[in-house]
């Protein structure tokens, strides 16, 4: 594959609101999308909610870091959630 399949044509930003895993998936269901990204009010982490090919929910969270990573992540919290998704 090219560098060129896989540029980025669109980046867009929104305010992360914290909520219930429930509340995001109402949220997700009211604007009629597949996936939803939040801030879990539990655990104050960027989680995703997406709607599964049988019907069901799924939720994508990231992995708990220890302090000895902690030290080394510079900005933790939400971009922690991009390189789950997107550093593998």
């Amino acid at each position: 594959m090219s560098p060129d399949e896989y540029k980025v044509v669109k980046t867009k930003r929104f305010p992360v609101k914290p909520m219930e895993v429930e509340e995001a998936i109402l949220q997700m269901n009211m604007l009629d999308h597949t996936f939803f990204v939040f801030r879990n009010a539990e655990s104050g982490e960027i989680n995703v909610v997406y709607k599964r090919h049988d019907g069901n929910y799924a939720l994508i969270e990231p992995e708990r870091i220890n302090d000895k990573q902690k030290a080394v992540c510079t900005k933790c919290t939400d971009s922690l959630f991009y390189f789950f998704l997107f550093g593998r």
